[in-house]
This record gives structure tokens, C-alpha cells and sequence, in this order.
């Protein structure tokens, strides 16, 4: 919408400035608190992202404890932060199909509501990761909406 009302805006003031001259100042104002607006936007925005408080902190301790070598089953969204070098599989069935096992999980929000969905649509995917992560996996990152599994080195 902000390409449209820009465009409005401009055709407002020409009309404006071409045809009432005394008026000026009104459509100056008017376009110096549209442009102040659109600047603070930006910054405000980003402020209050929750990235910094749920995304970056999973992915520093993914950064600090294991490496590009590592396997990780996780959203795709990961490879934005650690790089397409990392072997990152986005497969929240867990290797049902496939028989791979991961030595990470990462799980996310969209993960658990994909994994929530298998339940009525595929129980037996659902059994099966949940089982698996129950006896397989254990658990030493929750945070932020992220919960990030290990699998033990001796399985």
C-alpha cells in the first residue's frame, strides 16, 4: 500500500503547488512528515524484530558448539545464517522416508506445527518422531521458540 499512497501523495501535491502558490508551505509540511515517517519506519521495524532474541542466539550456539561438518536436520531458514557450506537438511519427518539420522535437530515454530499437523494426517510419522527424539535425542538448547537436540556419539 505505501507504493500506492506515495504516488497519490505526489500527484496531491503537484496539484498543489501548480495551482495554489500561496499554499506551498501545506504540501511542504505535508511531504517533510510523510519522509520523517517513512525514516523511522525502517529502524523501528527492526527494533522490534524477534529475530535477535529467538533466531540469532540458536544460531550462535549451533556456531559455537558444532561445526559445518556436522549434520543438522532443521529448517532451511538456517542456511541464511550459517552458510550453504553447512549440511543442513530440512526434513521434519526426520528421516522417516530416508533412514538418515541427524546428529542435530533443530527444531523451530514451523517445524512443531508441521510435526503437530502429522499427527492427524500421518500418525505414524508422528509416532515415529516422537519416539525418536524421546529415546534418541536429548535436549541442550531451549530457547526462544527453538529447541536444538543432540544425538549421543554412541548410537
Amino acid at each position: 500500500m505505501t507504493p500506492l499512497y506515495c504516488i497519490l501523495l505526489a500527484m496531491a501535491v503537484r496539484w498543489m503547488w501548480l495551482r495554489r502558490p500561496r499554499w506551498r508551505w501545506v504540501p511542504a509540511a505535508v511531504l517533510l512528515v510523510f519522509v520523517a515517517l517513512q525514516a523511522t519506519r525502517t529502524p523501528i521495524a527492526d527494533s522490534r524484530a524477534p529475530r535477535r532474541t529467538t533466531y540469532d542466539p540458536a544460531v550462535r550456539f549451533l556456531r559455537a558448539r558444532f561445526n559445518a561438518n556436522t549434520f543438522i536436520m532443521g529448517s532451511a531458514s538456517l542456511i541464511f545464517a550459517l552458510g550453504p557450506d553447512w549440511k543442513i537438511l530440512d526434513d521434519f519427518h526426520l528421516g522417516y522416508d530416508s533412514g538418515k539420522r541427524a546428529e542435530v535437530v533443530v527444531i523451530d515454530e514451523h517445524w512443531v506445527d508441521g510435526i503437530e499437523m502429522l499427527q492427524t494426517e500421518r500418525p505414524p510419522v508422528y509416532a515415529f518422531i516422537h519416539q525418536l527424539l524421546k529415546t534418541e535425542y536429548q535436549e541442550v538448547y531451549n530457547q526462544g521458540g527453538y529447541r536444538i537436540l543432540t544425538r549421543p556419539p554412541h548410537r
